[in-house]
């Protein structure tokens, strides 16, 4: 994707069954020391033998020993610097009075990452009988690029583990990562001149030496997120609509792009109430974060969208990029439903979050801009810079280029793997986000396709309605569908969701006949791959006429027969691309062939044909894959195979004098170095 949204993040460490006492939080920003010091206070009629909390700012109080610090200066601003959080005190409240308690602080697993484990999770032994656990803490911003967790300039953000975070010790060696949801309350106060913009229900009380900040939830939440900054940065443009308040935090100069920004915000989450259960807060906080390196986020309540967007909104041509941040957009709201509104693991199921926003977001997407051609860059006004995209990027079509296509090429590198797996074992580390995002989008998509769209929409309300503030999981996904459809879904999952299958739906060809006044045609049709699910087969007319019908594709090959009124001219396979399907070119017959005359063309399923008149040549490609090009002014050809990732084969030839050409052989070498983070992590060298 075009704007990038971060993939792994510093998210809350906690298991469903972690201490579900209430959370209470007094705390103050301190500016100067880039620290927010507090309070946290937890209380239980029935206290369990022992309280464990994560101290997630330690995650990052050493550098990263693997990487250069030329490499690190890609993270931090100006030279590393730590992040952490510091406990000073913990004491127990009873009406009797108040004694310190002895802690233990202790190395994480390396789940996340395997550096900078020291002091992350901190062990406190409770006594019997009801009473107050109080946490005294000091947790320090870094300076980043991406601003969060820590700082970019004077603007502080911190959505989840700025405190310490109820969690559950790790088992065999394995810590789910779950945001679970707690009765958030929090007494924040910051210093004079500061401002501070935060979810849920809030009010302040100001005075000559700060103001204070009290916030709290009408539910239980995942998260109270911090944004803070001076008090003349902080440009607030406070919208009511009907039934929620858009309160939107722009800064200098972009209060009007963020207002007509803000004003989608009301439809999009109109548009999931509607289908997948209603939104419980009745404000939503949209900010626009100072990153300019395309991080978009989201909290309980919170929406970030980059500077880097708003900066680049009208580059080129005006409102180049008005789709793709709305896309963005609702991406965010959607994890207020999955991720957030609903809990999951974050580790081995993030595809339930990261995924599923996906497949809401491009719901809502293409009912609004429609599904089919170009659909991102689409302007309601004509000039040169507008013609110029039109012209070289106008064909864009969202869920084909920007969804599909990067998990076609990622299995054709064969770096494709299951998207349900613990981050220490995936093996294929720098393409987790087109994992996750792309292929676990497309996943989402057949499971729509075989249940009906309706079905799905309510598999997710029901969803929705049983684990919003509690857990979710792929297997409960898995139970649903079942319930919904009474159909047994055990292969699928295991083929497309836990396992790797890959699959290659073609038409071979198709014969023609006669019979009774009709067209008889029969479809051979193939499979290849280790995995499969049915698919559509259609066949069109002269005029457009179509008939489709349903191949089960569980055997390598097979043949449909249509019956029509009308000539069949060309079937196609998967006509809508709801399987996942490594090689599209194959799905038509006869083969479909894309001219790119006066524009700029990509085809997903077709030849790519490229005439050049300044050569009088023609070059005719697909995808990256291969292609080769036919100059008869000059006499020459060429060509070029790509066999995954490792080997292209190249060549040329020419008639000059005599016949003269070139035939190269190229192999690519790849490392995996270590780099700090869980997984096998590949680069090219």
């Amino acid at each position: 994707m075009t704007v990038r949204i971060l993939l792994v993040c510093l998210v809350l460490f906690v298991s469903v069954g972690s201490l579900a006492a209430p959370v209470r939080i007094e705390a103050r920003f301190l500016p100067d020391e880039h620290v927010v010091a507090g309070t946290m206070r937890m209380t239980w009629d029935v206290p369990p033998t022992e309280a464990w909390f994560a101290l997630l700012g330690n995650l990052g109080r050493e550098p990263n020993p693997y990487l250069s610090p030329l490499v690190r200066d890609g993270r931090y601003v100006a030279g590393f610097d730590p992040a952490w959080t510091q406990i000073e005190r913990v004491t127990w409240s009873t009406p009797g009075g108040e004694e310190e308690l002895a802690f233990e602080l202790l190395a994480a697993p390396p789940t996340l990452q395997t550096y900078s484990l020291d002091d992350v999770l901190l062990k406190v032994p409770l006594p019997r009988g009801p009473g107050e656990l109080r946490i005294e803490f000091r947790t320090r911003f870094p300076h980043v690029w991406t601003g969060e967790p820590g700082r970019l300039g004077d603007l502080y953000t911190w959505r989840f583990g700025w405190h310490p975070l109820p969690t559950s010790p790790p088992a065999d060696g394995r810590w789910p990562f779950f945001l679970v949801a707690h009765d958030y309350r929090l007494a924040l106060t910051v210093p004079a001149g500061w401002d501070a913009a935060l979810p849920g229900e809030v009010t302040r009380e100001a005075n000559a030496e700060g103001t204070l900040f009290t916030v709290r939830f009408s539910q239980p939440v995942r998260s109270v997120a911090l944004f803070l900054g001076p008090s003349n940065t902080l440009r607030w443009v406070r919208l009511r609509f009907e039934g929620i308040a858009v309160d939107a935090v722009a800064l200098p100069g972009s209060e009007d792009k963020i207002r007509a920004l803000a004003t989608y915000v009301p439809e999009i989450l109109a548009y999931f109430a509607d289908r997948y259960g209603p939104y419980p807060e009745n404000r939503v906080l949209l900010l626009e974060h100072p990153n300019e390196v395309g991080v978009a986020m989201a909290a309980d309540g919170v929406l970030y969208i980059p500077r880097w967007f708003f900066q680049r909104q009208d580059l080129t041509a005006g409102g180049i990029l008005s789709r793709l941040g709305q896309f963005v957009l609702a991406h965010e709201i959607a994890h207020l439903w999955w991720g957030l509104g609903i809990g999951v693991d974050l580790d081995a199921e993030n595809w339930l979050s990261e995924g599923m926003s996906q497949y809401l977001a491009l719901r809502w997407y293409e009912d609004r801009f429609g599904a089919d051609g170009g659909n991102v860059f689409r302007f309601e006004r004509s000039g040169l810079g507008e013609e110029i995209v039109e012209y070289l990027i106008g064909f864009a079509n969202f869920r084909e280029h920007f969804l599909e296509l990067p998990y076609l090429s990622t299995a054709f590198d064969g770096f494709d793997e299951a998207v349900v797996k613990p981050a220490t074992e995936v093996r294929y580390a720098q393409a987790s986000g087109v994992r996750l995002y792309n292929k676990g989008y497309l996943v989402l998509r057949a499971i729509s396709y075989l249940a009906g769209e309706e079905t799905f929409d309510g598999v997710l309300r029901q969803a929705h309605e049983q684990a919003r503030t509690g857990a979710f999981s792929v297997a409960d996904l898995q139970a649903l569908l079942e319930q919904a459809t009474e159909h047994d879904w055990e292969m699928f999952f295991a083929q497309w969701v836990y396992g790797e299958a890959w699959a290659d739906y073609a038409v071979d060809g198709l014969t023609r006949d006669m019979a009774d006044g009709e067209h008889v045609t029969v479809v051979h049709l193939s499979r290849r791959g280790t995995g499969f699910m049915p698919v559509t087969v259609e066949a069109v007319g002269p005029e457009g006429e179509r008939a489709s019908q349903p191949w089960d594709a569980g055997e390598a090959s097979g043949t449909v027969e249509f019956r029509t009124t009308f000539p069949v001219q060309r079937v196609v396979v998967d006509p809508e691309h709801r399987a996942l399907d490594v090689d599209r070119l194959n799905n038509a017959s006869p083969r479909k062939f894309v001219v790119a005359w006066d524009k700029n063309e990509f085809p997903l399923d077709a030849y790519l044909v490229r005439p050049d008149p300044a050569t009088e040549g023609v070059m005719i490609s697909y995808l990256d894959r291969f292609g080769w090009g036919v100059f008869p002014g000059a006499m020459a050809v060429t060509g070029w195979v790509r066999y995954g990732r490792d080997w292209i084969v190249g060549g040329w030839a020419a008639m000059q004098e005599t016949l003269v050409g070139e035939l190269s052989l190229t192999r690519s070498l790849w490392a995996t170095p270590t780099i700090g983070f869980s997984g096998t992590y590949w680069e090219p060298v």
